[in-house]
């Protein structure tokens, strides 16, 4: 390396100027952001900051600003963009086209490296100054060989040779591998704007919007700014009035959110879909798969289902997988306790990628989700009827609506309705006490699951009809058991339920005196428990001669 010897000397100093771009119009919400990066930049213990966040939530927004900001106190700042580039010497050069241009110096010494030649420039400002890098995901993400430990070399080397040079480094990746190596590292992540923020960016695009309009737009945006404005600006183009275009949105069921504000004539820095998939596309396979994965999942989830759905043996390689997709601002940890989350907008455009591309990992997700919810939905039933029936309550209704639909999937799908079929079974008393003032939801899940049971032949639905006999319906009970008969096969474990089954039967008819009903159903459970060879199933009292007689007078005589 050549040593640096100012090659200026005897000249003015090296003033460049300012490539900021113009301030970004209806910029709102992220003052404490800006302060933030503004105070840890102007502070003499911090070199690096880096502005991590989701594709499309403001990153290089508050970056320009912050810019205007550090500018406006006195303090040079030079924007440049790292979109496209794919290695350090891309990088570099770019930079060094920049302060070349600017310059009017010609005397560089040949066979210098450009790396030597940056560094050159950058020494003769005299002032401190901040470089900002926008985009830096696009090299650091680009696969090319060693390009991260590259970038570290490009930073240690400024760093150290240009003493009043900082950076603002841009980027959807956390960076914080440069911690290990620069001390001076200061890290922010950019989330969703505050939902007053976000309704006050509404206000500024549609006028006439009502509170609850920029209520819904926000809410439907998800707070992320970028999203907002593609939405607001579909809404001006349509020259409709914003509670109307609301409504034929939400008619729009079954498409993806995200490409429903998707603008493709708009520049690619502006279309949040591209945004997502350039995100999606660098991902790795098991990356790619972890996403969608976690995608049957609602916004805020467990780590516990997260490893379910994921497949993985442990919570230890659940949270390496979490953390990683974290890292690439995937994921976020929940404002709720010991839960993680993923921002509804990321949520859509991962179903979408399932449901188009990757259908057989997404049917696998989907279907170890409603096994997970149905295994912890039994747990709760066996602390129900084990005398911890408070907890049990409390932890279901924390879980409601993700167990229930998984009883509903898991009883319409073939390969598990099995499972559910048994569960419902046994936790019929326990969802009675829960909907207990709700009896036709509980109805209408045992109905379908009913019809799915005579759909697929199955023969488990008996003990709906004995609820509905101990719950004085008794009418209604009778018939479910009587077409539960019909369903049940010969092995030995629905033989014993039919055994179960008749002599219920058996009792409601003889109080309703219809002693031939009644008198044939207990002889079809005696030769059941004769099938069987156990007639300690048999717990009904036998009925006697003389009712068998009884009976008999009462068939009609023949005619001859």
């Amino acid at each position: 390396m050549i040593p640096y010897v100012s090659f200026f000397q005897d000249s003015k100093p090296f003033h460049p100027p300012s490539n900021l771009a113009l301030k970004i119009p209806h910029f709102t919400g992220r003052q404490k952001e800006c302060e933030e990066i503004s105070r840890h930049l102007t502070s003499k213990g911090t070199r690096i900051v880096s502005l991590w966040g989701s594709p499309g939530f403001g990153k290089t927004s508050v970056a320009t600003t912050v810019g205007h900001l550090l500018q406006s106190g006195g303090l040079p700042v030079f924007f440049f963009s790292m979109r496209g580039l794919r290695s350090k010497a891309d990088l570099t050069s770019r930079l060094l086209s920049f302060f070349r241009r600017h310059s009017s110096k010609t005397q560089i010494p040949q066979r210098m490296t450009i790396d030597d030649e940056l560094s050159l420039f950058l020494s003769e400002i005299s002032d401190e100054f901040v470089m900002i890098l926008d985009n830096a995901d696009d090299l650091l993400e680009s696969g090319a060989l060693n390009v991260k430990e590259d970038f570290i070399q490009f930073l240690e080397v400024i760093l150290s040779q240009v003493e009043n040079a900082s950076f603002l480094i841009t980027s959807r990746e956390s960076l914080e591998f440069i911690n290990v190596h620069f001390q001076g590292h200061r890290t922010v992540r950019i989330r969703p704007l505050d939902e007053s923020f976000s309704q006050s960016l509404v206000g500024e695009l549609l006028p006439r919007a009502t509170t609850t309009d920029r209520s819904k737009i926000a809410k439907i945006c998800g707070n992320v700014p970028l999203a907002i404005k593609l939405l607001c600006s579909s809404i001006s183009e349509d020259n409709a009035q914003p509670c109307q275009f609301l409504k034929e949105l939400g008619e729009s069921t079954g498409r993806d959110l995200v490409d429903l504000l998707d603008k493709p004539d708009y520049p690619s820095n502006l279309r949040l879909k591209f945004l997502m998939k350039t995100s999606f596309v660098r991902l790795s396979l098991p990356e790619k798969e972890a996403l969608v994965s976690l995608s049957v999942l609602p916004d805020d989830f467990k780590l516990s289902v997260a490893a379910a759905v994921l497949d993985v043996k442990s919570s230890v390689e659940a949270k390496k997988v979490l953390h990683r997709l974290r890292r690439k601002s995937l994921l976020d940890s929940s404002c709720k306790p010991d839960l993680f989350s993923m921002h509804k907008l990321l949520l859509s455009f991962a179903r979408e990628r399932g449901q188009n591309e990757m259908k057989k990992t997404m049917l696998n997700s989907k279907a170890r989700m409603s096994t997970y919810y149905i295994s912890l939905f039994e747990k709760l039933n066996d602390h129900f009827l084990t005398g911890h029936s408070m907890q049990a309550f409390i932890d279901f209704f924390e879980q409601k609506q993700n167990i229930i639909q998984s009883l509903v999937e898991s009883s319409s799908d073939p390969k598990t309705c099995v499972v559910a079929f048994g569960v419902l079974i046994k936790a019929e008393v326990f969802l009675d006490s829960l909907f207990w003032c709700e009896g036709e939801n509980i109805d209408k899940l045992y109905q379908h699951a009913a019809e799915v049971a005579q759909k697929f032949g199955k023969s488990v639905f008996y003990s709906r009809g004995i609820c509905q006999l101990a719950s004085k319906k008794m009418d209604d009970g009778a018939q479910n058991l009587q077409e539960a008969l019909l369903l049940m096969g010969n092995s030995a474990e629905e033989r014993v339920l039919k055994v179960t089954a008749l002599q219920i039967l058996a009792t409601y008819f003889r109080f309703k005196e219809k002693r031939g009903i009644a008198l044939e159903l207990y002889l079809k459970a005696l030769d059941e428990c004769r099938a069987l060879g156990d007639a300690s199933l048999l717990v009904i009292p036998p009925l006697e001669k003389r009712e068998l007689k009884t009976i008999e007078g009462e068939k009609p005589k023949s005619d001859s």
